[in-house]
């Protein structure tokens, strides 16, 4: 089959015996194919959705440097790196085979999505065990890029707002609820000043009030104390009410948050005890909790974004107010 590379080539051999003093022979080079290095691609790609359950396949390129008329095989191990096996992704040892004729082949790594907000991770992948071909790039990276967020942004149908623009501003993208991805529990997102739906204005207030007697802690409160826009339903229970008439992105089960719930939300920024990215029109100021204080019967929970504290206060007392679903 390697006729066309054949070339010939005479070598003379002279023997000891005086009878015939030289003998000669034609001999034919058969040229040795060079093996192909395979060498493999490092790999970029985003964690994924944790919601979904699915893993996400990272795919690692598996390159010859020239077609092979032969199979070729190479052993692939995965290492951890910052990310970690069977945590963030499955470990993996298997024997890759690239057929004959063909130059390219791929590897899959499950990576497992979490919704941890945290800094991208890299594992890696090596060859090994070559058959039929030479190493060449034998070890590549693969970087998990982080795709979680502390909140999710959910616009006012309830649906969730697209991945490029979660980023954006209120401005540019107004948004009326976030998710807690740590807590699962889906918050209020107030409305600024000018905004046409005058139920939610930031500067709204609110008396503490709670007319059942099993969660009110022995005293209803103060009904319709606050300042809000229709002078009639500013009170902690109406506002609830109102809310979830008005079904706030698209849900009416909205409730007022407990203690241990509001202090969730307690985080440092330039500003204010809560991230404004996600909260931008939180004023520095109190905001209620539905927990009745166990000291004072005419007192309830409150807590303050401004010096990111929480303490009790008179239930006839103004405050703001952010509500919450799910996760109770």
């Amino acid at each position: 089959m390697y006729k066309q590379f054949l070339k010939p080539f005479t070598i003379g051999f002279l023997l000891l015996a005086n009878i015939i003093p030289l003998v000669y022979a034609d001999f034919y080079v058969i040229p040795i194919e060079k093996l192909p290095k395979i060498s493999i691609a490092d790999v970029t790609m985003l964690e994924g959705n944790y919601k979904t359950g699915l893993s996400v396949d990272f795919k690692f390129p598996i390159m010859l440097g020239h077609v092979s008329k032969k199979d070729v095989s190479v052993v692939y191990i995965t290492n951890s790196g910052t990310a970690k096996g069977t945590k963030d992704y499955t470990k993996t040892k298997s024997t890759l085979i690239i057929p004959a004729g063909d130059l390219f082949a791929e590897v899959s790594i499950p990576v497992k999505p979490d919704h941890v907000n945290e800094a991208d991770e890299t594992f890696t992948v090596t060859l090994s065990s070559p058959s039929g071909a030479t190493l060449g790039r034998s070890v590549a990276t693969a970087t998990i890029v982080n795709d979680d967020m502390p909140f999710t942004k959910v616009d006012s149908n309830g649906s969730i707002i697209p991945f490029a623009q979660q980023s954006d501003d209120y401005a540019t993208t107004p948004w009326d609820c976030v998710i807690d991805e740590k807590t699962e529990l889906m918050w209020e997102v107030k409305l600024p000043v000018g905004h046409f739906n005058y139920l939610r204005l930031a500067s709204h207030t609110y008396t503490w009030y709670d007319s059942n007697g099993a969660t009110n802690g022995g005293n209803a409160g103060t009904e319709n104390g606050g300042t809000c826009f229709d002078l009639i339903n500013c009170d902690t229970e109406k506002y609830v009410a109102a809310v979830n008439q008005d079904g706030l992105c698209g849900y009416n089960d909205w409730r007022m948050p407990l203690r241990t719930e509001l202090e969730s939300l307690l985080g440092t920024s330039s500003t204010l005890n809560i991230n404004i990215q996600y909260f931008p029109q939180t004023l520095s100021y109190d905001y209620w909790s539905a927990s009745p204080s166990a000291n004072y019967l005419d007192s309830a929970w409150y807590i303050s974004f401004k010096y990111g504290n929480s303490g009790d206060n008179l239930k006839r007392n103004s405050r703001h107010v952010r509500l919450v679903r799910a996760g109770q």
